[in-house]
């Protein structure tokens, strides 16, 4: 089973529609709201008022920098320190400001509205800066009839990074969005930056996903360049949970090459890295017993079995690193399908209800798919709200 994500644009700010224009070093720039004379359009009266002298503009993740030399009500004049390409409809961002846009738009509640509509299993959201945030959004899909869609926050602001433990536990996995936080921060800071999200994220028990640049020379090369491969086996051993191609297969030239390339590498760094994640002792009950559940099968070289209605039991197992894979049963495709970002997860689809019937079929599934032999060991497991005793048990194929 493969997810399907819907991606909300947030309170981004993007340039408007004009031709594209060419600039050089040292050349001034003119950026004006729509209809108030020459220059770059910007649709976004809030951006005059909070941008000052001095400020650095960088558009298209800082492909184009631009320094203000002075502000009036309507427009901004800049010069441009490096050569290159203005294009409409690119990123705009001040460097180290929040302009204090609202986290929803209008247009996100309407494709939040439609991502429930077409059954969408995740929905990330753009420019979060608070957990109160996530919970806005939580609170329009439940609205919207869509309270099983999960929440992925992007973390792309240096007030994001700040929150980023308590914005990881209000939702349900968080995304590295590492080309805006390479506008947010120094490019030499994005390595720490990047371990220290994906630490605190792992660290609270939710998914993270990596993002932007991993294979970036694959959208015009066949193959990956030596750095790409060093930096998708670095985030495979950091402990990241899944790792997003973006214009590699939107716009590239080789996107399937491009997913080949990154599921080898990655089986290939799993095989000699093994994830270094450090969650200290666990704190409900219910993590303590998916820690006892990994630790035992990893104490008998034994795969892990579950059966889950809500996913929670397998991601909770997945979370501590120890033991892969988890084969987890569940009733409902979209489960499933959710379960299925969870890093060591295989899904299975059950018809059974009945806990043991339901594990049962998993076992046959598992046998008639390669997945175990006879004479395997398996920790077959439930989810503890199922009944505390027996939800538990070593079966022996």
């Amino acid at each position: 089973p493969i997810a399907i994500l819907g991606d909300l644009t947030g309170p981004a700010v993007r340039l408007g529609d004009f031709e594209p224009v060419r600039v050089s070093r040292g050349e001034r720039i003119r950026l004006v709201l729509p209809g108030r004379g020459e220059g770059i359009p910007v649709p976004l009266k809030r951006l005059f008022e909070v941008v000052e002298e001095g400020d650095e503009l960088l558009i298209d993740e800082g492909k184009i920098r631009l320094i203000v030399e002075r502000v009036g009500v309507d427009r901004a004049e800049a010069i441009s320190i490096l050569d290159g390409v203005i294009r409409p409809r690119k990123s705009l961002a001040v460097a180290g400001k929040d302009l204090g846009l609202p986290p929803l738009t209008e247009r996100d509640l309407e494709n939040a509205r439609l991502a429930v509509e077409m059954d969408f299993d995740y929905l990330a959201m753009s420019f979060v800066r608070s957990p109160e945030d996530v919970g806005r959004l939580r609170e329009a899909l439940s609205r919207f009839g869509g309270e099983d869609v999960r929440i992925i926050a992007k973390i792309e602001t240096r007030t994001a990074v700040e929150n980023v433990q308590g914005i990881a536990r209000r939702s349900d996995a968080v995304m590295v969005a590492r080309g805006d936080l390479g506008v947010q921060f120094p490019l030499e800071e994005i390595p720490s930056v990047q371990s220290r999200i994906i630490e605190e994220t792992l660290s609270v028990g939710k998914p993270v996903i990596l993002a932007t640049q991993l294979l970036e020379s694959m959208v015009e090369s066949p193959v990956p360049t030596r750095s790409e491969v060093t930096d998708v086996m670095f985030a495979v051993s950091q402990g990241a949970d899944a790792l997003l191609l973006a214009s590699e297969t939107a716009v590239g030239r080789y996107p399937v090459e491009a997913v080949r390339w990154m599921r080898r590498i990655v089986e290939n760094a799993e095989k000699h890295w093994p994830p270094s994640v450090s969650r200290g002792p666990p704190s409900s009950l219910y993590d303590r017993f998916a820690r006892g559940v990994a630790l035992l099968a990893k104490s008998l070289s034994a795969k892990v079995a579950v059966y889950t209605r809500s996913g929670k039991t397998a991601l909770r197992i997945s979370t501590f690193r120890e033991v892969s894979p988890i084969f987890a049963a569940t009733n409902s495709p979209r489960v499933a399908r959710q379960m299925a970002l969870a890093w060591g997860i295989k899904p299975f689809v059950v018809s059974s209800r009945d806990r043991e019937e339901a594990l049962g079929e998993l076992v046959r599934a598992l046998i008639s798919e390669g997945e175990v032999a006879y004479g395997d060991l398996l920790v077959a497991a439930y989810g503890i709200r199922e009944g505390a005793t027996e939800a538990v048990r070593i079966i022996q194929v």
